[in-house]
């Protein structure tokens, strides 16, 4: 997997939020792993979740402008503004450390948990039921995010039935187990139609990173002008910035299909770590990246069509420019799609010994890129 539309000039990217410049979305282009987007904590508030009921003494509903908020911080701000716009004395704060909302007031009210009607209440965090008078009032639950997504525009419709989405290569993939991750696709762009768009298919992230193959189910060829990855993982207690993804594949494949890499492949590690020791024993440690390989992959008879698509992969990529290589996308040897699916290089040059009339055997070594 080589062509990457995420790549391409033509394409434009929007998404949710970023940290900084330093960790800007644009990241998830570069082939440096090291370089990654971190999302800051997107927060979109809609009519259906825009309204806070408080009593002062008298029952009053505080209504917050429905948009965007790309850091909690802003939407505590934006908050404690609609609050004092209807009441007075009133706070809204938000904790880095402990990813809760918490509102407080100067004197004594009254959050009206019970009024629910298009209540922002679990947006924030708060998943009490009975109405409480007691101040300041913390949020049940943290929340880092409403969702995040990251969205490449291809100006036309394509297909982009491979999907790939990967971390730094020492880092684990860093959603929790209740994290819900999609593929949404559509050819209209707008905020309330991705809520149900044309295209949605529910991701399985693992340690290595997310491998999606999205029309393998049913062989059904589906071609969108929009694509989006997006996911939801709101009570993450490492907070909205863990989340560092240092590349993204939206595109296509090319597979083996007369040919197979035939057995007695090796799939191997290779650990960067220097060790030293001292006069009596004592052993020191540089830490250093850990990668995979795939060596001794040896497709054999392999027929012309196939043999030349390979070349041409070569010539064009060389021994520098990575791309996706999955040897078991089908789960006929490995536990999951990403335990034999890497982002890497050719280590060497592949080699084809001739074997008979226009058939070669093809010799390929493959390192994971860091």
């Amino acid at each position: 997997m080589d062509n990457n539309f995420n790549d391409s000039s033509v394409a434009t990217i929007t998404y949710s939020s970023q940290l900084s410049a330093l960790y800007a979305a644009s990241n998830t282009r570069d082939t440096m792993r090291s370089k990654v987007w971190k999302p800051s904590g997107y927060f979109r508030i809609k009519i259906s979740n825009c309204k806070l009921y408080i009593n002062d003494g008298s029952a009053k509903t505080a209504t917050l402008t429905p948009g965007a908020y790309t850091t909690a911080a802003a939407l505590a701000t934006h908050i404690q503004s609609v609050l004092n716009a209807v009441s007075s004395g009133w706070t809204v704060s938000y904790s880095s450390t402990t990813y809760k909302f918490t509102i407080s007031r100067s004197s004594s009210a009254t959050l009206v948990f019970s009024s629910t009607t298009d209540a922002v209440w679990d947006v924030l965090g708060y998943t009490a039921t009975a109405d409480d008078a007691t101040g300041p009032w913390p949020a049940q639950e943290s929340r880092i995010h409403t969702r995040e997504f990251y969205q490449i525009d291809l100006g036309l419709a394509y297909s982009c039935p491979a999907f790939h989405a990967i971390c730094p290569i020492d880092e684990s993939f860093p959603l929790s187990s209740t994290a819900t991750v999609v593929i949404k696709a559509d050819n209209i762009d707008d905020e309330d139609n991705w809520e149900s768009p044309a295209f949605t298919h529910t991701c399985t992230p693992g340690d290595n990173g997310i491998h999606e193959f999205m029309d393998d189910a049913d062989g059904t060829s589906r071609t969108y002008r929009y694509w989006r990855f997006e996911y939801v993982d709101r009570m993450n207690p490492a907070g909205p910035s863990t989340f560092g993804i240092s590349h993204i594949y939206f595109g296509d494949w090319v597979t083996m299909s007369i040919s197979n890499v035939s057995p007695g492949f090796t799939y191997a590690f290779t650990d960067r770590t220097e060790a030293s020791e001292s006069e009596s024993g004592q052993q020191f440690f540089k830490s250093g990246s850990k990668y995979r390989r795939f060596q001794s992959l040896s497709i054999e008879l392999m027929d012309a069509d196939e043999r030349r698509e390979l070349v041409r992969t070569f010539e064009r990529l060389g021994t520098e420019e990575p791309f996706y290589l999955a040897l078991d996308p089908t789960l006929e040897i490995s536990e999951t799609t990403g335990e034999l699916t890497a982002f890497g290089r050719f280590a060497t040059e592949p080699t084809l010994p001739h074997v008979i009339r226009d058939l070669f055997t093809v010799n390929i070594d493959f390192r994971e890129a860091c």
